[in-house]
């Protein structure tokens, strides 16, 4: 069974899901970045399909619930840069800072468990990724929009989501114009139920739901 994704969390019994769903929130955009980077890895470890990083975890380096591998990382949610910092509020580069070092702290452990070397390699890749801008975007999938001048991303950030549409090119040497045409909070879940369908026909993008129950019009 492939490994294709990994996520952190707090331990859910100390944590109220509410705090832990904060929690997550902030944490979504490297946790999609990281996914897919680990997705490309093909790693098949055993009965399991993601590594779940818990801070004060109670289990350890074992399979739980369905197909997941949790594994206990030091639990400093409330310390400088954590979302959940009682003293003042972690700017983004803070928080951003916070959740690579649990990643990797998580990651470290995994390659000593199963004689790997993932932790370095992430490093360096995350530290290319994120030089510029604090966001991950992944492209919209369909065929009407690969055959689109348009070209629209899924952009998530520690505070938000946005659906973005961006002309393939620039033009007399700008960069390329950009349109926000959907703000979410920064949830997959969400992302997905609301951001079911996308079509483009010229400069019309319509967004459909999970369920075709509402559908946004937007000309750009």
């Amino acid at each position: 069974m492939k490994v294709t994704a990994v996520y952190i969390d707090l331990e859910q019994y100390s944590h109220p899901t509410a705090t832990r769903a904060r929690y997550q929130l902030a944490s979504n955009y490297l946790s999609l970045f990281i996914s897919d980077w680990l997705r490309e890895r093909e790693l098949n470890l055993g009965r399991f399909d993601r590594f779940v990083f818990v801070e004060g975890s109670r289990i350890d380096m074992r399979v739980v619930g369905d197909r997941a591998f949790a594994v206990n990382i030091s639990e400093t949610a409330k310390a400088p840069g954590s979302p959940l910092a009682q003293e003042g509020q972690s700017s983004t580069a803070e928080t951003h800072s916070y959740f690579v070092g649990k990643y990797l702290e998580g990651f470290d452990r995994i390659d000593k468990h199963f004689n790997l070397s993932l932790a370095a390699p992430l490093a360096e890749t995350l530290k290319l990724h994120f030089s510029q801008h604090l966001a991950y975007e992944r492209p919209v999938d369909g065929q009407a929009v690969k055959k689109s001048r348009l070209r629209l991303f899924h952009r998530y950030t520690r505070d938000q989501y946005q659906l973005i549409a961006r002309e393939n090119e620039g033009q007399d040497g700008h960069a390329p114009s950009e349109f926000i045409l959907m703000e979410l909070m920064p949830d997959p879940f969400q992302v997905h139920y609301h951001v079911s369908r996308v079509t483009v026909k010229g400069r019309r993008i319509s967004i459909a739901n999970a369920t075709e129950s509402e559908m946004i019009v937007r000309d750009v």
